[in-house]
């Protein structure tokens, strides 16, 4: 049985899902997204709010739900017709000398995703331990994310070779906006709130469910970035893993978007960029 909460929800969540709606239209119209990718978000967001007003003791149920929301959102976020291009936000060519050749394209059916997650997931569960401001103080959040930052690329330069290539690119304004606010956003909120949170649900034991959630949201961020081959696997892995124990600490979105921001603007201002 699926409880019906919907009088429950805050008013921001109907009001806030309403104006994704016409953003989405606006958007396809404008050609800036694909037309496939705005028809499946509507399935997307059904599948959203059912996991948001089902109770949590229906875990046949909840697994029913996730799994296809899972992959809707998967195919929405990556899928890209052929001859199909996100627009161009910054193209500032080679970083450095010899680098390789960057340009910069906002994924607006990530972002529209990963909003939506926001919305539902962090909006719309009060009752669910899965928060956006988190369970511990924000200086022990900070602290933590530093730590993270640190771990993620001492083992990306120490490990993997990562060279150090200090630099700070004209434009970089571009990149801190759209890393934040796409990339970094819908990312975690996808693997944090719809992934290692819905997951820890299914178990009665909290720190079994915990484990489960990270193990999990790490393999499927890994393979997400770097496929299953390859020594740059591990080093997504590790990061992954970093960035789910973070949340699984604080509860806290935004210390594991603190986190995973950290990282993608260190690794662009010193290290080799792109990987």
């Amino acid at each position: 049985m699926i409880h019906n909460t919907r009088r429950h929800l805050p008013a921001p969540v109907l009001s806030a899902s309403a104006i994704i709606a016409v953003a989405t239209i606006l958007f396809v119209v404008l050609g800036w997204m694909p037309l496939i990718n705005a028809a499946l978000l509507l399935p997307f967001a059904i599948g959203l709010y059912y996991l948001t007003t089902t109770d949590g003791s229906h875990r046949a149920l909840i697994a029913a739900i996730l799994v296809p929301t899972v992959l809707i959102g998967f195919f929405v976020a990556i899928f890209r017709p052929k001859g199909f291009s996100y627009p161009l936000i910054w193209n500032p060519g080679a970083l450095y000398e010899g680098g390789e050749p960057f340009s910069l394209y906002v994924n607006l059916s990530k972002a529209i995703g990963g909003y939506l997650v926001v919305i539902w997931l962090g909006l719309g569960l009060r009752h669910h331990r899965s928060t956006l401001v988190g369970e511990r103080s924000l200086l022990s959040q900070m602290v933590v994310a530093l730590v993270g930052v640190g771990a993620i690329l001492f083992t990306a330069f120490a490990f993997y070779g990562v060279g150090w290539k200090p630099k700070i690119p004209d434009g970089i304004l571009y990149f801190v906006v759209v890393n934040l606010l796409v990339t970094v956003l819908s990312e975690e909120a996808f693997f944090r709130l719809m992934l290692q949170s819905q997951i820890e649900r299914f178990f009665k034991n909290k720190r079994l469910g915990i484990c489960v959630g990270i193990v999990i949201a790490s393999l499927l961020f890994a393979l997400a970035h770097a496929g299953a081959t390859g020594l740059v696997f591990f080093l997504f892995l590790f990061a992954g893993f970093i960035y789910a124990a973070v949340y699984a600490w604080t509860r806290s979105l935004l210390a594991s978007m603190a986190t995973h921001f950290g990282v993608n603007i260190a690794h662009i201002l010193l290290l080799e960029y792109p990987l």
